[in-house]
């Protein structure tokens, strides 16, 4: 059926309703060196799941990786923008028991007011 700016190429073999067959059987092999756990377009894994009928053509595949891309230059830019104006990075937010908020005015057991 095609191939993805990856080198996953995908296959289809077609419904055949007289043989009780509804759908038709759909899947990918990847490039040599990897496995099936390396990410996929999201185009091309709609197609595989059954939820777009038609393969996605290599136009809107480069259009949604032309805007991916974009998408990226702008997030650096903002973060770039944000650091230098002395913004600081983001903390990992704390876990456990300690992390919940608590309220001087509720406590454990009683009901709100």
């Amino acid at each position: 059926m095609g191939k993805d700016y990856i080198g996953n190429q995908y296959y289809e073999i077609p419904a055949k309703p007289q043989e009780g067959k509804r759908k038709p059987t759909r899947w990918y092999d990847p490039p040599k060196g990897q496995d099936f756990q390396d990410p996929i377009p999201a185009e091309w894994e709609a197609w595989l799941r059954y939820r777009r009928t038609v393969p996605p053509t290599e136009e809107e595949v480069a259009r949604n990786v032309a805007l991916m891309q974009m998408k990226q230059a702008n997030a650096a830019q903002i973060e770039t923008k944000r650091l230098a104006e002395g913004g600081s990075l983001p903390s990992r937010p704390d876990k456990g028991a300690d992390s919940f908020p608590s309220y001087p005015d509720l406590q454990p057991g009683e009901k709100p007011k």
